[in-house]
């Protein structure tokens, strides 16, 4: 069975009886975590239950198939229904879990946690084929959903933002739900005397997480900046954001630059293109956005963004190595661009 992205938190928190087997999956590495625990919770109160909990390794699946059905077929000597969870599992896993799904035993609901798999991968199309099982998409959070979080984890405890933090938010958190959630919270206990937060204390208090640094990151790599692209992305990476999710920023940016470009191209004034945005650029970083307003063309930001797909699917398959897929897709960008750019310095100004 597959969940679709908009039904995924709705499930994830009361996942039907009849599903055997859940298997959350995709680039957002905390949102995986968040919803595996959501659903595991669902069904047992007290994670720390040792007669409702059994925590099976990937490896142990891997040497051991049959550990799966014994696991799952284990009765609870203080009633209600087990749960079974495995995480960090792959294609490699296909097996054992297949022959679960057209035989299960016992009532124990399985929670399985993956990375971003693709439409191709057998394990998730095995998981999505099957009547008793489910796939659940966990997908960086977009503007909607970071605007849903901040409502929920601030605004819902009585606190309010300035117009220029709510806008710093909403355009640096989403490439990881775990991290947002703990900055979130951060600010939270932050501004629990006070009730409100300020742009200044915002950037002050997470301004140097993971979730931040991706911005410098598609500035260098939309600007042409070889040098801060080769400063910005190791601190990027080193800080927990995936070789993907850092694509998949980027593909919303060269997006969003799309949009802006193509209205300019229908006659509209930049400073009205822009104010199309939801988000909207923030104030701090609407001078770059402009400046590659002005560098790129529509027709080449397509190809570009051919290139991130394509370099995304690349990352999907087996064995590959993601950040230097990642890296290379960046710096071809980035090449793409000083070459646009030394174009339009050859070209002889307008009379």
């Amino acid at each position: 069975m597959k969940i679709a992205a908009h039904t995924a938190e709705k499930f994830s928190k009361n996942p039907p009886d009849h599903i055997r087997v859940c298997l959350f999956y995709g680039p957002d590495s905390g949102l995986v975590e968040a919803r595996f625990k959501q659903a595991s919770l669902a069904i047992v109160p007290d994670l720390k239950d040792p007669f409702c909990v059994t925590e099976l390794s990937a490896e142990r699946l891997k040497d051991d198939p049959a550990s799966l059905f014994d696991e799952a077929g284990a009765q609870s000597l203080t009633g209600g229904r087990r749960i079974v969870r495995i995480k960090e599992v792959t294609d490699t896993h296909h097996k054992p879990i297949e022959s679960f799904c057209l035989s299960p035993v016992g009532e124990a609901l399985i929670l399985l946690s993956a990375g971003d798999l693709g439409p191709r991968a057998r394990l998730r199309r095995l998981i999505e084929q099957q009547d008793n099982a489910a796939a659940i998409p966990c997908y960086l959070d977009d503007a909607t959903h970071i605007a849903q979080l901040i409502a929920e984890n601030l605004t819902a405890k009585g606190i309010t933002l300035s117009k220029a933090a709510e806008e710093y938010l909403l355009n640096n958190l989403g490439a990881n739900r775990g991290v947002s959630l703990m900055e979130l919270e951060k600010l939270a206990l932050y501004a629990a005397k006070t009730g409100h937060l300020a742009y200044t204390e915002c950037v002050t208090l997470i301004g140097d997480s993971g979730a931040m640094m991706i911005g410098p990151v598609l500035d260098a790599v939309c600007l042409g900046d070889a040098m801060a692209l080769e400063r910005h992305l190791p601190r990027a990476l080193a800080a927990g954001n995936q070789p993907i999710a850092i694509l998949r920023s980027l593909s919303s940016h060269l997006l969003r630059l799309h949009l802006v470009l193509g209205l300019i191209h229908q006659g509209q004034s930049e400073q009205i293109a822009l104010k199309s945005l939801k988000p909207p650029v923030f104030f701090k970083q609407a001078a770059a956005f402009r400046q590659q307003i002005r560098l790129w063309r529509p027709a080449l930001l397509a190809d570009m963004l051919g290139v991130v797909l394509q370099t995304e699917q690349a990352c999907k398959q087996t064995g590959s190595d993601a950040v230097m897929l990642v890296s290379r897709c960046l710096h071809q960008i980035a090449a793409n661009a000083r070459h646009i750019a030394k174009q339009a310095k050859g070209r002889p100004s307008p009379a």
